[in-house]
C-alpha cells in the first residue's frame, strides 16, 4: 500500500481531512459530554437491561431538540433486534429537556431488553441522512452534522405484571406468585404428573392416553440420563405436545344421540373452546370451562366478562388485521424518494392506529357507521405529526383518543393512513383501488375482478396526467366502463389524501402542481363535493356496512366462509342490532349468542 505520487497523497489527505471536519464540529456541540446528539456521527443512543419477560416495561427518554427543525425530526423510533417497539415525540430543548415515555413488552424468549433510539427517517437514509435532510430542510454546509435530537438519558421501569397468571405458569410453577422468580426446579417424583397436567390442558381438557404420557415421561428420563438439566429435558417434551394434532387442531366430532341420529349442537366444553378462541385466541380459563353455557343468561354473562378481559385484545388485533387486509398494506412499497415523510415508524404506527380505532369501537360499543365517519381518531405522536393533529397529552407516546373539530376531513377508516396507502401503488394514489376498497369493506359490494388483458391504468396516455384524467381515459374502454363507473367516483372523493395519507390540495403531475378536482355523482344519483359530503352519502348505506361486518366477524368466529344457507341467521342478527344502529360490541355478543355459533361445522 502507498501513494503513486505526492499529488495523490495530497488529494487523499484533503478528502480525509474534510470527512474529519464533521465529527470535529459534532464535538463542539455544547452538551456532547453529557448526552448524545443523533445525527450521521452518532446514529443512535441506546440502553439495555436484563428483564423478566412476563411483564411490561416503561421506557423513558429525557432530552430535547436543538434549533428550529421540521416537526418530523422531533420523532424518534425505539427499536431493538430489527423490530420497532414504538415512536416518541421529543419535546423541550437541550437547555430545558423533558421526559417522554412509552410502554413496551419484550417478545417471549428474549430476556434482554434494549432500547435503541434514532431519528424516525426512511430506512434507506439511516446510514447517510444528508440527502434526506437536504430534501426536507434544504441544503446546508457539508461539514454541518445537522443534529436535531439530543438524548440525555434513557431508563426502564418495570416489570408490570398482568393481573392474572398465565395458565402455563400455573401448571409449571404452582404456588409461585406472578412477580416472583420462577426457577426451573421441579420435584423429580412429580414430573410425570406435571407432564400429564400440561398435556391435559394443551389438549383443552381432553384426557390423553396413558401410553402417550408414559412415552413423554420416558423421553424426559432419556434426556436427563443423557446429561440434560430439567429445563432442557422438559422443553423437548413440551415441544412434542405442542406439535401434536390434539393441540394444533380443534376437534368437534359429531356425537350419536341414539338410533343413528346425531346432534348438531356443540357440547358445553366445545362451546367454551369455540368462544374462547373467538374472543381470546387461547384455551378457556377455569371459569369458562365450569360455566353452564347452555343457559343463555350465563352465556351472555361470560361473553361480557371475556370482552372486558385484557385477553380480548387478541380478537381486536386478529380480526381487524385480517379484515383490513394488512398483508396487502405490507406488500405496498412506498417510494421514499417521493414520500420522504413515510418511514418504518409511521408504517407500523398506521397499522396500530387501525387496531386501536377498532378497539375503541368495541370498548365504547359505538355504531358500525364510525368506520365511515367518526368524531375522533386514535393516534400517537408520530401519526399526529403526520396528520397535523395536536395531541392532548404530547408527553405520552401511547395512542390517544383525540376529538376532531366538526369540519375535519379525518375520522373513520377510509381517511386512515393504512387504508390510503393500501389504496395506492406506492408512488401515486389510486382512485380505482380506493373506490374498490370502499365498495368491498364499507358497502358490502365487492367489485368483480378485472377482465384479462386489460392494460394498466398508466398505459392509457404517454403524457403526464392527473389521476382523474387517467381514470377517465381508462373508462372509455367499454369492457372497463361498467365497473369503473361505480367505484372510481368514490375514489375521486379521497383524492385530497396523497399516497401516504397526508392532506393535499394539489397533485404533482410532471413538474407542475395541479389543483385537485373533487366531487362526483354515485350511480344511485347521490352527489358530493368533498370528502365530508362523500362520507354523508356513504352513511346512507350503513345497513350494507353492518352486513359486511356481521358476515366477516361470523366467518372469523366459525373459521369458515359464510354461505347462502346462513342467510336467515345473518338476517336475525342484523334485525336485533338495527334499533341501536349496529353497535360493534353488541354485534360480537349477538354473534356469539346466535344459534349458528352454537352449531357444528
Amino acid at each position: 500500500m502507498g501513494f503513486k505520487d505526492e499529488g495523490e497523497m495530497e488529494i487523499i489527505f484533503r478528502q480525509w481531512d474534510a470527512r474529519a471536519e464533521v465529527p470535529r464540529r459534532y464535538l463542539k456541540y455544547p452538551l456532547v459530554d453529557s448526552g448524545v446528539y443523533i445525527c450521521d456521527v452518532a446514529k443512535w443512543a441506546s440502553a439495555a437491561m436484563h428483564i423478566d419477560i412476563r411483564g411490561d416495561y416503561i421506557i423513558r427518554l429525557h432530552g430535547g431538540v436543538q434549533g428550529e427543525v421540521d416537526d418530523i425530526r422531533r420523532i424518534v423510533r425505539i427499536w431493538n433486534r430489527h423490530r420497532i417497539r414504538g415512536t416518541l415525540k421529543v419535546a423541550g430543548t437541550p437547555g430545558n429537556p423533558q421526559t417522554v415515555q412509552m410502554r413496551a413488552r419484550q417478545p417471549m424468549g428474549r430476556s434482554h431488553l434494549s432500547a435503541n433510539v434514532r431519528e424516525n427517517v426512511p430506512e434507506n437514509t439511516i446510514n447517510s441522512m444528508r440527502g434526506y435532510l437536504n430534501k426536507l430542510q434544504g441544503p446546508a454546509e457539508r461539514t454541518d452534522p445537522r443534529a436535531a435530537v439530543w438524548v440525555d438519558w434513557i431508563e426502564f421501569e418495570g416489570p408490570f405484571y398482568p393481573k392474572d397468571r398465565p395458565k402455563w405458569e400455573d401448571i409449571l410453577f404452582p404456588g409461585k406468585p406472578t412477580g416472583k422468580g420462577s426457577p426451573y426446579i421441579w420435584d423429580e417424583s412429580k414430573i410425570r404428573e406435571l407432564i400429564e397436567e400440561f398435556a391435559f390442558e394443551a389438549f383443552r381438557r381432553r384426557q390423553p392416553e396413558t401410553e402417550y404420557i408414559d412415552a413423554l415421561h420416558s423421553l424426559y428420563q432419556k434426556n436427563r440420563t443423557a446429561g440434560q438439566n430439567q429445563r432442557d429435558a422438559m422443553v423437548e417434551v413440551m415441544g412434542v405436545v405442542l406439535a401434536s394434532p390434539g393441540f394444533l387442531f380443534i376437534h368437534e366430532p359429531i356425537p350419536a344421540t341414539g338410533q343413528g341420529a346425531t346432534s348438531s349442537r356443540l357440547t358445553k366444553r366445545e362451546l367454551a373452546i369455540r368462544l374462547s378462541y373467538f374472543l381470546w385466541s387461547s384455551p378457556p380459563d377455569n371459569e369458562l370451562y365450569a360455566a353452564d353455557l347452555s343457559d343463555a343468561g350465563t352465556l351472555s354473562q361470560q361473553i361480557g366478562r371475556m370482552l372486558a378481559d385484557p385477553k380480548a385484545i387478541a380478537f381486536r388485533d386478529g380480526f381487524i388485521s385480517q379484515w383490513a387486509e394488512f398483508d396487502r398494506y405490507d406488500a405496498i412499497t412506498v417510494d421514499n424518494c417521493q414520500h420522504i415523510r413515510f418511514n418504518e415508524g409511521v408504517q407500523q404506527d398506521a397499522k396500530q392506529e387501525v387496531r386501536e380505532f377498532f378497539g375503541e369501537l368495541i370498548n365504547e360499543n359505538l355504531p358500525a357507521s364510525n368506520l365511515i365517519d367518526s368524531y375522533f381518531v386514535m393516534v400517537n405522536s408520530a401519526l399526529a405529526t403526520h396528520y397535523g393533529i395536536d395531541l392532548p397529552n404530547p408527553k405520552n407516546a401511547d395512542f390517544q383518543k383525540v376529538t376532531l373539530p366538526p369540519d375535519s376531513p379525518r375520522g373513520g377508516m377510509m381517511t386512515q393512513a393504512a387504508f390510503l396507502v393500501t389504496g395506492s401503488n406506492g408512488e401515486r394514489s389510486s382512485p380505482v383501488i380506493r373506490g374498490a376498497l370502499v365498495m368491498e369493506k364499507l358497502l358490502h359490494n365487492k367489485p368483480a375482478p378485472p377482465p384479462p388483458n386489460v392494460p394498466e391504468l398508466g398505459a392509457a396516455s404517454k403524457e403526464p396526467k392527473t389521476n382523474r384524467e387517467m381514470v377517465e381515459l381508462h373508462q372509455r374502454q367499454a369492457v372497463c366502463a361498467s365497473c369503473h363507473k361505480k367505484m372510481d367516483v368514490i375514489g375521486f372523493g379521497l383524492e385530497n389524501f396523497d399516497t401516504i395519507g397526508r392532506w393535499r390540495d394539489t397533485e404533482k403531475v410532471g413538474r407542475k402542481q395541479i389543483p385537485i378536482e373533487l366531487g362526483g355523482t354515485l350511480p344511485d344519483g347521490l352527489a358530493f363535493k368533498d370528502v365530508n359530503e362523500l362520507k354523508a352519502v356513504l352513511l346512507k348505506h350503513e345497513e350494507q356496512l353492518a352486513e359486511e361486518l356481521v358476515e366477516s366477524i361470523l366467518a372469523y368466529a366459525l373459521g369458515r366462509t359464510i354461505e347462502f344457507s346462513d342467510s336467515d341467521d345473518v338476517a336475525a342478527i342484523m334485525a336485533r342490532l338495527k334499533k341501536d344502529k349496529y353497535p360493534i360490541r353488541s354485534m360480537i355478543r349477538e354473534i356469539a349468542l346466535s344459534p349458528l355459533f352454537k352449531k357444528r361445522g
